[in-house]
């Protein structure tokens, strides 16, 4: 049986994996911060950019992949006064970037309400 396929920014894709199977729509974002594995061993924090956000996941691209699984505490600066949060979030799914670095897909913790995400969306100065 064979599937077609369409292209989504330049590669091809399955039509069965064209679906949206996340619970919240995800809101494009440029937000700036920070993430850190909560493993036993101490690590160093990584810079990161939040790439989508919505109520229950956060999209992350990384110079380093993590481990599904792998729970980390993400900071992220609100764009309206700076004030930073520290959210928690377990690595679901990890990909490749083309352009280097990794595309770390993430549920969190603790969901967000909707006033709160856009809070969220671009603290790009």
């Amino acid at each position: 049986m064979s599937r077609s396929a369409i292209e989504v920014r330049g590669e091809p894709v399955a039509a069965a994996d064209k679906r949206e199977r996340r619970a919240s729509v995800r809101l494009q974002s440029g937000a700036k911060g920070s993430c850190q594995s909560l493993s036993k061993q101490r690590e160093l924090g990584w810079e990161a950019i939040v790439r989508d956000i919505s109520c229950t996941g956060i999209g992350l691209l990384l110079p380093r992949r993590f481990e599904p699984g792998t729970l980390l505490a993400v900071e992220i600066a609100e764009e309206t006064n700076e004030q930073k949060r520290l959210f928690v979030a377990r690595v679901v799914r990890t990909s490749r970037q083309s352009e280097g670095g990794w595309l770390i897909g993430c549920r969190l913790a603790s969901s967000l309400t909707e006033d709160e995400l856009p809070l969220l969306l671009d603290n790009i100065p």
